[in-house]
């Protein structure tokens, strides 16, 4: 008997194409800039920030509450204290993640990312994030992933879908 896994094509064929990726940041170039610069200012000295509706720096939100790993839950509260934020403050990024269907903005190091679509991942899926580079954006096909779609707006702003 032969078992094969393969990706899950259903996701694939709902990918963001690069026609797609321009028309989102079209639509929502003025959020992207504002969660690019809210993060920017938020994430002080960490080399990785990020908040999204169910992660706030390193920690996500489980059934049970929030915690860095699961089981070890702690409150908001004392998250929002670690890392200097107010409760306006996630709800102004909650806010604006909602009003652009993105589920994260994520700061590494000088570089932002912004996850506004994603399907599968556990037998094939795919992922598409807009993306800011201080300098100029390089946007590259990673060499696992079997469909790819990228689209430069600016210098250093872009888009880009991958999907295993």
């Amino acid at each position: 008997m032969i078992v094969g896994v393969s990706g899950c094509s259903k996701n694939i064929d709902s990918a963001l194409t690069s026609k797609d990726l321009i028309a989102e940041f079209s639509k929502h170039e003025q959020q992207y800039k504002k969660l690019r610069d809210m993060v920017t200012a938020d994430a002080n000295e960490l080399q990785k920030f990020e908040v999204g509706i169910h992660r706030l720096g390193d920690y996500r939100l489980y059934d049970d509450g929030w915690a860095k790993q699961y089981g070890n839950y702690i409150s908001l509260e004392a998250i929002l204290a670690e890392y200097s934020l107010t409760q306006s403050r996630l709800q102004e990024y909650l806010t604006l993640l909602s009003a652009t269907g993105a589920s994260v903005v994520e700061r590494h190091k000088d570089s932002v990312s912004i996850s506004i679509s994603s399907s599968g991942f556990v037998f094939g899926g795919c992922l598409s994030q807009i993306h800011y580079e201080p300098n100029v954006l390089t946007l590259e096909k990673p060499s696992w992933a079997q469909v790819y779609y990228k689209a430069k707006f600016y210098d250093n702003w872009g888009g880009e879908t991958k999907c295993d």
